[in-house]
């Protein structure tokens, strides 16, 4: 089975006793520094417990615009790690309808829950993150992972014996690739509608 390689966009400093600590989140330009510091940081055990640190920290307060763009760099930190905790991160700015998100951040934590969820076969809600990821996509004009999405629900329909939903999409998609002059595109693209073909034959 295809997996979707997401995109990431993107010292050693340890507060153990309680003093640090609450001089350690003073303020949201130290927490934005902080967090800036752990996604650069190649020292994995840092990244973990300071990431864990900033989490804990960052649930006792309430969700608004400035820290939904906390829990953006935590689950971009989080998927990096592979600690599922970008999972439930995403699920919570994703499904919280107060605070408005734009195409940008949709396109992040739909194409990250998508490709979630089509890793471990929950091909339902991998569709339906993954439709929502096609339209930011659209907005933004970014035909790669327009593509790529396309194509990967392309996969799911197969998957679900929809070849002839497959083959619109396969299609869809291969017009994109080719558009882009994309090797690996082409050739994931054919490969989905040579699978679709195969389906209805």
């Amino acid at each position: 089975m295809k997996k979707i390689i997401i995109l990431l966009f993107s010292s050693i400093l340890f507060f153990s006793c309680k003093k640090e600590n609450a001089g350690f989140f003073n303020g949201n330009q130290n927490l934005d520094s902080l967090l800036l510091s752990v996604e650069k940081s190649k020292n994995v055990n840092y990244k973990i417990k300071t990431a864990d640190k900033i989490l804990e920290h960052i649930n006792q307060n309430k969700l608004d615009s400035i820290s939904r763009m906390q829990y953006m760099s935590l689950a971009r930190i989080y998927l990096s790690l592979n600690d599922l905790k970008y999972v439930e991160i995403c699920d919570l700015l994703i499904s919280n309808p107060i605070i408005p998100i734009n195409h940008q951040e949709i396109s992040f934590l739909s194409f990250t829950l998508g490709s979630y969820y089509y890793n471990i076969a929950d091909y339902e809600k991998s569709f339906l993150n993954l439709s929502k990821a096609e339209k930011s996509f659209t907005v933004l004009n970014n035909k790669y992972y327009l593509c790529y999405v396309i194509n990967t629900k392309a996969d799911i329909l197969t998957f679900k014996n929809d070849y002839i939903g497959a083959e619109i999409l396969a299609i869809k998609s291969l017009k994109i690739a080719k558009e882009l002059k994309n090797e690996d595109l082409i050739y994931s693209n054919y490969l989905t509608l040579g699978n679709s073909l195969t389906g209805l034959n």
